[in-house]
Formats: C-alpha cells, sequence, structure tokens
C-alpha cells in the first residue's frame, strides 16, 4: 500500500521514529493502530456502562443507587481482593516461621494484618 503523507504528518512519524521506540513505519502504525482500536472499544464499553446503569435506574428498588454507591462497591471489592492477597501472604510467613523457628514480623504488626 502506498499513502501520500501531508508534511505535517511525515514530521510527526518522523519525530516518533527518531525516540527509538519504533523500529519501522511498519510497527509505528500497527501499535497507533492498536492504540486507536483500544481507545474506541473504551469509549464502547463506557457507553454500554452508562446504558446499563440508566437501565438499572428504572428497575424497582433500584433507582436510589447512585454513582457514589456503584464506586463504593468497586472500592469493597479491591479491598477484598487486597484483603485476600495479604492473607496469603500472612500464611506464607507463617509457614517460613515453621521452617525457620523464629518469628519474623512484629508482633502486633501481624494481629493487625491478619484482623
Amino acid at each position: 500500500m502506498n499513502i501520500t503523507l501531508n508534511p505535517e504528518l511525515e514530521q510527526l512519524i518522523n519525530s516518533q521514529l527518531a525516540t527509538g521506540n519504533y523500529n519501522s513505519v511498519e510497527d509505528l502504525l500497527k501499535d497507533a493502530l492498536l492504540n486507536l482500536a483500544d481507545k474506541q472499544n473504551r469509549q464502547i464499553l463506557s457507553q454500554k456502562v452508562k446504558e446499563l446503569f440508566d437501565k438499572t435506574q428504572s428497575l424497582p428498588g433500584v433507582q436510589d443507587i447512585t454513582e457514589k454507591d456503584i464506586a463504593a462497591e468497586i472500592e469493597a471489592y479491591r479491598r477484598e481482593d487486597l484483603k485476600e492477597k495479604w492473607t496469603k501472604w500472612f500464611q506464607k510467613v507463617e509457614e517460613r516461621e515453621e521452617i525457620m523457628g523464629e518469628s519474623v514480623i512484629n508482633q502486633d504488626i501481624w494481629e493487625k494484618g491478619r484482623g
């Protein structure tokens, strides 16, 4: 495929190639097109989430759910995920302590983290 570029676009491509992040114009265009597709997919997903939110607001008993409530629910999920990761970490520490025969963490910190 042959294309004709205006000087501004050619300069932009050359400046990106000069960064050393791309080995060829093809690599640059591939990355640009993948980023464009990703941006478009995120816009579509964002629109679908908004539409779903709007639809759920019309369901009985759901009208009072706000975007703030949804954000709080997402944050709670993230905290639960973090809690699970820390629990696994503390279990590994306990296993190592059993092998070593000594405590490696201050007991006060240990109890706070396990709670």
